[in-house]
């Protein structure tokens, strides 16, 4: 019981160092591929397209910030799959839906591969929303 609520109290303290970091900056998007365990030796994708998402309208005017990530696929075609990703953190649905809609239909990849063949690869995604600069 103890190690469990530790275990709590040392998350929530990552999250808030994690969530601090990332608030530094007007507006934040990062990127990390994950490759396949076992499989070595697969390139990243490379970015052509990653518009910031439209920062929610209902949020702006309440004074709201906020943080979404994802863990999702790119697939071959270098685009993210909307049947296959799921949510890490969301501070608020609105966050989520304004990044989910760009980041699907907007973003765009040279795909990941693995020698000369194109591959799926994951990808987590962190968007943080801040009104201003600090």
């Amino acid at each position: 019981m103890l190690g469990q609520q530790y275990s709590r109290t040392f998350a929530r303290k990552l999250a808030r160092e994690t969530l601090a970091q990332l608030f530094r900056k007007k507006g934040h998007l990062r990127i990390q591929f994950k490759e396949p365990d076992p499989v070595k030796g697969i390139s990243e994708p490379r970015i052509i397209a990653k518009p910031f998402p439209k920062y929610p309208e209902e949020l702006r005017a309440a004074g709201r910030e906020g943080l979404f990530s994802f863990l999702g696929i790119v697939t071959r075609q270098g685009k993210f799959d909307p049947s296959r990703w799921i949510v890490l953190e969301c501070l608020n649905p609105f966050f989520a839906r304004n990044a989910l809609k760009t980041i699907f239909e907007n973003w765009e990849f040279a795909p990941a591969k693995m020698g000369t063949q194109a591959v799926d690869i994951l990808a987590v995604v962190e968007v943080a929303f801040r009104l201003y600069a600090r």
